[in-house]
């Protein structure tokens, strides 16, 4: 998602690899949109812990690629250009969706009922701390997470790191699905008080980000790991993963699933196999997968409210099913527009949207 993951494209056709993990992004946009929107009631509740892989997968890849670069950089300078150029790319995506969805978010939220300035100054702090337009806290926590990640690496050890890194997601863990243990809801107030909604922030993404830092490092390593073991690691962290789902539902020890402990156990090999595959599309529908996964991760929240708006005026009842069909079709016509556009005079912009 975000724009970290570059390529060098094949005249007609792009990198195997590189493929893959576009495709890869590509459904887990859609994934994301399942999340918020919840198209299939009936059975949502069985793929819960399956679609919470989703926005851990992405901070790995934005990790993992990133990271990837910075080992081939051997100079203190380059490397600080690296990250400058990372948080510059990333900060004007999200400012340009900000701008162009800053009307619906400001009427979502009604930053501006208690007028101009308060409005002015709640859009100020809201970007630089939490996030502004739905779902838009991914692309700060992603800015944010890197630079802690990249500072603290030069005077921590990678243990000492995956130390912190794991103390914290035990923190957001506990603060979603076993908000409601005993353990935990005596000392909720104190943890909100500090780490905020730490589940959807930076403090999050710094787990991830230095997963797919470690991930990178030791890249030559793990590809000489047998595919048949990287399997059956796959099915022992989905049986985990879904034992722990099991015991969160039998004790109702929370309501807001976003963290579950076992979900490194399927996130982090999957991602590895997933840079096994070879997967040669056409360079177009390979550019189309990566900027449809943004667009859509940008826009379709935002967006659920706006159609929702929009029926409740035209007096449509339309079912959730349909109004996620018609929310991805929108999200993916957009996309084209903007590969389309965004390279006519004119419509230089439209490279932030991507």
């Amino acid at each position: 998602m975000t724009k970290e993951l570059s390529t060098q494209n094949q005249p007609n056709r792009s990198t195997g690899r590189i493929s893959a993990v576009d495709a890869f992004k590509f459904g887990l946009s859609i994934l994301v949109v399942i999340i918020h929107l919840k198209p299939f009631p009936g059975i949502d509740p069985l793929f819960r812990p399956i679609l919470r892989l989703a926005v851990p997968l992405f901070f790995i890849i934005s990790s993992f690629f990133f990271f990837k670069k910075q080992l081939m950089l051997g100079d203190l300078r380059d490397k600080i250009s690296h990250l400058e150029r990372f948080v510059f790319r990333n900060g004007a995506l999200y400012l340009f969706w900000t701008v162009v969805l800053l009307v619906p978010t400001a009427r979502l939220w009604g930053w501006f009922d208690d007028g101009l300035l308060n409005g002015a100054l709640t859009v100020l702090k809201n970007f630089l701390f939490s996030g502004t337009f739905r779902a838009s806290w991914f692309l700060l926590a992603t800015i944010i997470g890197m630079v802690i990640v990249v500072v603290a690496s030069r005077y921590f050890s990678n243990r000492i790191m995956l130390l912190i890194a794991c103390a914290i997601y035990a923190i957001c863990c506990l603060m979603s699905n076993y908000a409601d243990a005993s353990l935990v809801s005596p000392h909720l107030g104190p943890l909100k008080s500090f780490f905020g909604v730490s589940y959807n922030r930076f403090w999050v993404a710094i787990f991830w980000i230095f997963v797919g830092k470690l991930l990178a490092e030791h890249a030559s390593e793990l590809s000489l790991v047998p595919t048949s073991k990287l399997l059956s690691s796959l099915a022992v962290g989905f049986f985990a993963l879904y034992l722990e789902y099991a015991f969160i539902l039998s004790r109702s020890l929370g309501s807001i699933d976003d963290c579950y402990f076992m979900l490194p156990a399927v996130a982090v090999p999957l991602f590895i196999l997933v840079l096994r595959l070879n997967v040669g599309l056409p360079s177009g529908i390979a550019e189309f997968f990566r900027v449809a996964s943004t667009v859509t991760y940008c826009l379709h929240f935002t967006l659920k409210h706006m159609l929702q708006h929009l029926f409740e005026f035209l007096a449509i009842s339309m079912p959730p099913s349909s109004l996620f069909i018609i929310d991805l079709l929108v999200c993916w016509g957009v996309a084209l527009v903007i590969l389309r556009l965004r390279k006519r005079a004119g419509f230089h912009l439209l490279n932030y949207a991507c």
